[in-house]
């Protein structure tokens, strides 16, 4: 029997009455078949915040999978994730040890717990282009000098550019001084699923890892999972309550649907055979980039992601060969940097991808060195100053409700600001709310926003004008 639904959402599983033949027809072929799956908390589909049935069966084939204690699902992304794993174990009387190039998920933690951050030094490589990550030394000595005040720490590992941390050695030192490790595991849920990667953060003794299941495997994009390890020095009920709060109570349930899909095609012998074969192509790639077609690589920890070097004596930048590989090619890489590109690899990667990808990274090769070619020239952009760690006058809790105003960019040296500034690329904060801007930074900024360059989280994009506290 068709059901009759009276419950939301309004387009009653897609059955929208437009009253006007050619638009019902072009919304039923291009949003109907998504709109029947999209239903609220029926029975049958259980409840996000309260799983007994389907959902809770499909965290725990997850959890076990990755040998965790628990595992919730995020459809609020790895940025919901993170935020709450620190909302768990830090508030405005507990300090969170960071690195200070960690994403801007760790500054809405710390807004929304009242933590005061201590940070771990930006460890950038390659002209800045590159985080190499955290080193165990750095956390060792962050907690003996913040002795007792320590919440948790947080790492991002693998990066960005699949740069791993050792987090089997920061996890014993966290172990030692008894606080919780939470690893910012966003583009590593293929981590540990085969013998030619490295090993999980939870295989490393994490207490708490976070995961996007869209980056390399094949969930919805926004989907995330949160893993919590057995004997985690983390109250599980807190994390869950956490996240919770930082969870729409109306959550998409095709997102849902779709991290449940992604564990299954990775689970088991079979799931182990995928991932093993993606990695040996994404190995096999690397290796013909550089020595079929001459292109230097940044050595990676993590096989799937391959960033393209490019040598101070080439005449193309990043956004360069960016240009000729999409425009020319169809080639579409993840991110341009004034001296690299980098390529992520996927789980639906494929043969054919590899060898456009190669057979057009020679073509740029023979381009960058032909003086007829029309990409012969490019302009990098500004460099940046190295972060500042100890520039810092409040938290970024106290930075967000703290009046503010506008002022011209040029009467900002030594004011606080309100703003989060990060030029993109590289995409790394240059000034978080909370830090006294400084000559050299202010100079990097404008010269940034004068090339063309993006300022993530300007309230003023051309950078003649910033926000600072009163």
């Amino acid at each position: 029997m068709d059901e009759v639904p009276f419950y939301t959402p309004g387009h009653k599983r897609g059955n929208l009455n437009l009253h006007d033949d050619e638009r019902q027809t072009h919304v039923n072929a291009s949003l109907h078949p998504l709109l029947a799956l999209d239903v609220p908390e029926l029975e049958e589909v259980d409840n996000l915040f309260a799983p007994t049935g389907v959902i809770k069966q499909a965290q725990q084939l997850t959890a076990r999978l990755y040998g965790a204690a628990t595992t919730m699902f995020s459809v609020n992304g790895s940025t919901a994730g993170v935020a709450a794993a620190i909302l768990a174990t830090c508030d405005e009387k507990r300090a969170l040890v960071l690195p200070r190039d960690a994403h801007q998920s760790a500054l809405n933690g710390l807004v929304l717990s009242g933590a005061k951050p201590v940070y771990l030094p930006a460890h950038l490589v390659h002209g800045g282009d590159v985080s190499n990550g955290t080193n165990a030394e750095d956390v060792e000595q962050a907690l003996a000098t913040n002795q007792g005040d320590v919440g948790a720490v947080l790492v991002v590992s693998p990066t960005y550019h699949g740069m791993c941390a050792d987090v089997k050695a920061i996890a014993q030192v966290c172990q030692r001084h008894g606080v919780p490790l939470l690893v910012d595991e966003a583009h590593g849920a293929h981590l540990g699923l085969c013998d030619l990667l490295p090993a999980s953060a939870l295989q490393c003794g994490a207490d708490v890892a976070v995961q996007s299941t869209h980056k390399a495997l094949g969930a919805l994009s926004q989907c995330a999972v949160v893993h919590l390890a057995h004997d985690a020095r983390v109250s599980e009920d807190t994390l869950r309550q956490a996240l919770l709060m930082l969870t729409s109570t109306s959550p998409n349930y095709a997102l849902l649907a779709s991290i449940d899909s992604a564990r299954a095609a990775v689970d088991g012998d079979h799931g182990k055979r995928v991932i093993t074969r993606a990695t040996e192509l994404a190995i096999d790639t690397r290796r013909r980039i550089i020595d079929d077609v001459a292109w230097r690589c940044l050595p990676s920890d993590d096989p799937w992601k391959i960033t393209v070097l490019l040598e101070d004596a080439d005449s193309w930048c990043g956004d360069t060969l960016d240009d000729f590989l999409c425009d020319d090619h169809g080639v579409v890489c993840e991110l341009a940097r004034n001296k690299s590109v980098l390529f992520a690899w996927g789980i639906g990667s494929t043969q054919e991808h590899a060898n456009r990808l190669v057979d057009a990274l020679g073509l740029a090769r023979e381009a960058m060195l032909s003086s007829s070619s029309a990409y012969r020239q490019a302009t990098a952009t500004a460099a940046m100053p190295p972060l500042s760690s100890a520039n810092f006058s409040m938290t970024p809790r106290a930075a967000f409700f703290a009046r503010k105003e506008r002022i011209p960019l040029e009467q900002a040296v030594g004011r606080v600001s309100a703003e989060s500034l990060a030029p993109y690329p590289p995409g790394i904060p240059l000034v978080l709310p909370g830090e006294t801007l400084t000559a050299d930074m202010l100079d990097a900024l404008k010269a940034f926003a004068r090339q063309g360059g993006a300022i993530s989280g300007a309230s003023d994009p051309s950078m003649c004008t910033v926000r600072v506290l009163l």
